[in-house]
């Protein structure tokens, strides 16, 4: 197999790697009541970390969605008391949107389980396969790492 094959290969292994990613903490998710939209609103306020949270028009950008869309999101999520809208102090019209204190509490719970989740996945897996997968994966980020600078 010559390199351009190599790295079509890789990135579709990537990609597959992490579609499956995905799914696992989709499914998650689902366990909780929401869908995949809303888990992704949610994974976007958690990554973020801004305690004054993001505005409706940056969720927007991010997710790709119109204002509209993002706003009805929103609405169910605020409902499952996972999320809370606050208006700026100096523009009313500006909108943040952030997590709420008792969904931050038990984030770390989450975040536990997920972990829990994929060791149930990779236990199985011989440990040198587990250290040529780590040092390959290492080398790869290092890789991109470079890349942007």
């Amino acid at each position: 197999m010559n390199n351009l094959n190599k790295n079509i290969q890789i990135v579709r292994t990537l990609k597959s790697i992490m579609d499956s990613i995905k799914k696992t903490i989709t499914n998650h998710f689902e366990s909780m009541g929401l869908t995949a939209s809303q888990s992704v609103l949610v994974g976007i306020l958690a990554h973020e970390n801004h305690d004054l949270g993001l505005k409706m028009s940056d969720l927007s950008k991010k997710m790709g969605l119109s204002n509209s869309t993002i706003s009805g999101i929103v609405d169910r999520v605020e409902k499952l008391g996972i999320i809370e809208r606050e208006r700026s102090d100096k523009d009313r019209r500006v909108v943040y949107v952030k997590l709420t204190e008792k969904f931050k509490k038990n984030a770390l719970s989450n975040r536990t389980e997920i972990e829990k989740i994929f060791q149930e996945i990779l236990k199985k897996v011989d440990p040198d396969d587990l250290e040529k997968i780590l040092s390959g994966l290492t080398t790869l980020d290092k890789i991109f790492k470079e890349y942007k600078t």
